[in-house]
């Protein structure tokens, strides 16, 4: 990786609004050669140490032997890709950021001492630029921040990630921030803690808080995360971290780092930017793409590549499974999954699962060799002898309908058909000659006959009416026959 050392040299005063650049010391001239002819005095003296000291020349290192450095999960680089991906161009150049900071991104992570004065992080800030401090060690930035040292450690096994003390799971975040927006925890190693500076009270947005119980007492509920803001209008995001492994390659697989991450480099690459200065421990770093780590994951083969035989691919499978069964990976990966999960619980939940199953076959067993069991004949409540016979007599409509029928039976026997202008026609002109048999009070309940056999209403008589026109049917029966 392209790395440029940024000049640890002490600021001069300068006012907010500029900077002073660092004054090189210089030599006499006779000092030098007195130096140089020293060090030629030595070179001739010792000819078996100058040539064991020569380097070897490199050697060509084929892709199945490349292997990324044994750091991989101390470093930067997916960090920086996210920030690349997000239009950033990566820089070496510290001077180039802070000449153009509204087109700007500086990210300081690790020792931040001499890599720039808090004062000049202020103007920077202040006239635009994006920057991200994020160290774990102690540390006085002006008036911006103080950073303490770690590690802290929690005294709960709650806020304890994967049982270890100073490995804390931070779950007191504010959500309505940009910067944790999906986010219900992070995972903080080794981790310091911010505080205000004694002198000013910068004002500040805390995003993240460490847990109560945590030692020393000093880092209770101190903020881990937090932007600062200023009172210009055009001023950049500014933001503080008291952990910078939250954003090496390793600790952005636990918990809810790399939502973090991700929201972080949102959040500085807002605006028309398009450089980026990442730096870590003092050393500018390049592009992720200049990184020994992406370079060897990625090596250049040829373009003509020979076709493996058939016995070449059978060696390579049975190799590629002998080693999967001694090294174990298929039990870490399960040991692994579900996420935050120990290796007695996996026992716990088996168990139980079995003796759940075994629950529920044996309710089943006792269930099927029961008797079946049959559904009770419903029980009716018995009636009174009166409720009986009170049910069973005649009401004043079956009466009625009983007088109806009775009269059409009459009309349809008198007349021989069943149409009723003919029962009005014959008892219209039998009323003159063969009703004189019957008495006149019979005469008038003719019109009582016709209206029953050619009504439609509903008729209620009583008892004692249907009996009465039962004598007067039959009396009409002997007047009116031949």
């Amino acid at each position: 990786m392209c790395a440029v050392k940024v000049p640890n040299a002490s600021l001069q005063e300068f006012p907010d609004s500029s900077w002073a650049k660092p004054a090189w010391p210089s030599r006499p001239v006779s000092c030098r050669c007195l130096l140089r002819f020293c060090f030629v005095l030595i070179l001739w003296g010792m000819p078996d140490v100058l040539a064991a000291q020569q380097p070897s020349p490199p050697q060509e290192v084929s892709g199945a032997e490349a292997e990324p450095p044994s750091n991989w999960h101390f470093r930067f680089e997916m960090f920086q890709m996210l920030l690349e991906q997000n239009g950033l161009t990566a820089i070496t150049s510290l001077e180039q950021a802070l000449d153009q900071p509204r087109q700007s991104v500086i990210v300081i992570l690790g020792d931040p001492g001499g890599t720039m004065h808090p004062r000049l992080m202020e103007s920077y800030c202040r006239n635009g630029g994006a920057l991200l401090l994020a160290s774990d060690r102690s540390y006085l930035a002006g008036r911006i921040a103080a950073y303490f040292g770690g590690p802290v450690q929690a005294e709960t096994p709650e806020d304890r990630y994967q049982r270890f003390s100073d490995c804390i799971v931070v779950r007191n975040l504010q959500k309505e921030h940009p910067l944790v927006k999906g986010v219900s925890e992070i995972i903080v190693n080794r981790s310091g803690w911010l505080a205000m500076p004694r002198w000013n009270i910068p004002d500040w947005d805390v995003v993240a808080q460490l847990p109560t119980s945590c030692a020393p007492r000093e880092s209770s509920d101190q903020p881990v995360l937090a932007t600062v803001r200023t009172a210009e209008r055009n001023s950049g995001p500014l933001i503080l971290a008291a952990d910078q492994s939250i954003f090496t390659n390793g600790m952005l697989w636990h918990g809810d780092n790399a939502l973090l991450a991700i929201n972080v480099s949102r959040y500085l690459t807002e605006g028309n930017r398009h450089q980026l200065v990442f730096i870590v421990n003092n050393v500018s770093l390049g592009s992720y793409e200049d990184s020994p780590v992406v370079q060897n994951a990625n090596p250049q083969l040829p373009e003509d590549l020979p076709k493996p035989g058939l016995d070449s691919m059978l060696k390579v499978a049975n190799s590629v499974l002998k080693n999967v069964e001694e090294s174990n990976v298929l039990n870490e990966a399960l040991a692994n999954r579900p996420r935050n999960a120990r290796p007695p619980y996996y026992w716990r939940t088996a168990l139980f699962l079995l003796a759940a199953a075994a629950t529920a076959f044996g309710i089943w067993k006792l269930a099927d060799a029961g008797p079946t069991p049959h559904q009770p004949v419903p029980q009716r409540e018995m009636k009174t002898a009166h409720e009986l016979s009170s049910a069973s007599r005649p009401t004043s409509l079956d009466y009625g309908m009983a007088a109806r029928i009775l009269a059409r039976d009459l009309c349809r026997e008198m007349t021989g058909t069943g149409d009723v202008n003919s029962w009005k026609n014959f008892f219209g002109e039998t009323s003159s000659t063969s009703l004189g048999r019957l008495g006149k009070s019979r005469r008038k309940e003719l019109s009582t006959l016709l209206e029953l056999a050619v009504g439609t209403k509903t008729i209620h008589i009583s008892r004692r009416r249907f009996e009465s026109l039962g004598t007067l049917f039959t009396e009409l029966r002997q007047g009116l026959r031949p």
